[in-house]
């Protein structure tokens, strides 16, 4: 005797049982599919973890080193850019970041003492704009200048 689908109706309801014997890998799929889309999520994020997890972009907030403080700036498309603050009575002449590197990115190390500075990068020689990845205060003046805190213990 042929065996009995759970599914089946007895009787003269043939169709339907011809139906949902014709649905039933269908059925099954939309099971395996919906078990499956309740993983991908975690599968997804687990790959763009480990993918992201060795190309993350570096920080480009100012460090503390040994030979001072470095100060990096994005602008793949200046024709120059330097820094002007508090450490050099706001002259946007003194300090030229070098750059930029196959990044896109200015950088300049500046041999500054422990002490609090604000600060405000200069493109082109009359763009000032503030470092996206600093603090920054108001100046007094309606505007807005970046802060950077080098501590007693970071340096010498």
């Amino acid at each position: 005797m042929p065996e009995q689908d759970a599914l089946a109706v007895p009787g003269p309801y043939r169709p339907y049982n011809d139906i949902m014997n014709y649905m039933r890998p269908i059925r099954s799929s939309m099971v395996s599919c919906r078990t499956r889309a309740r993983k991908t999520p975690f599968y997804i994020l687990s790959a763009l973890l480990l993918l992201l997890a060795g190309c993350a972009p570096k920080t480009l907030a100012p460090e503390a080193l040994n030979e001072g403080v470095r100060f990096s700036f994005y602008a793949p498309s200046a024709a120059s850019v330097s820094i002007a603050g508090s450490f050099n009575r706001w002259d946007s002449r003194t300090n030229a970041l070098a750059g930029p590197d196959k990044d896109g990115v200015w950088t300049i190390v500046l041999p500054l003492k422990p002490g609090r500075y604000e600060y405000r990068f200069v493109v082109n020689g009359k763009d000032w704009g503030l470092d996206p990845f600093s603090p920054s205060v108001d100046d007094g003046l309606g505007e807005r200048n970046s802060v950077f805190v080098l501590p007693g213990d970071a340096q010498q």
